[in-house]
Formats: C-alpha cells, structure tokens, sequence
C-alpha cells in the first residue's frame, strides 16, 4: 500500500478517491501515504514492546475509559 501510494503522490494527473470523491489534490493524497506509514509503526512498536509496557497501556486506558463508565 505504501509503495503505491507514494507512487501516487508524485504522480500529478493521479486521482485519489477519499471518501466516496475523486480528488487529486495532495491533502488527499498524502492522506493515502500517512495512514500505512502510522500502520507500520504502530505494529511494529507492538511487536516489539515488552508485556510490561502493554500492561501499563491496558490499565492507563480503563482508568480514562472508567470516567465515562463510573467503575
């Protein structure tokens, strides 16, 4: 996805479909190149963080979601 998308990028007659529009403009198409890109990174923190850390990410978050929630 990422190849392609940086592909479409430099290409200057290339369309984007974002959200159900055709656009060729380059918001929408570095749009297609950031989200891959967050993907990677975010699976590969993942991949690579210790079951401590995950841990720590667990309880942070149902403590924010316990605001909402009144546990």
């Amino acid at each position: 996805m990422g190849y392609s998308a940086i592909q479409t990028m430099l290409d200057p007659n290339a369309r984007v479909i974002l959200n159900g529009v055709s656009r060729n403009d380059a918001e929408a198409k570095l749009t297609g190149v950031f989200v891959p890109c967050i993907i990677t990174v975010v699976g590969f923190w993942l991949c690579l963080s210790k079951g401590k850390s995950l841990t720590n990410l667990h309880k942070a978050r149902e403590s924010f979601w316990s605001i909402f929630h009144s546990k």
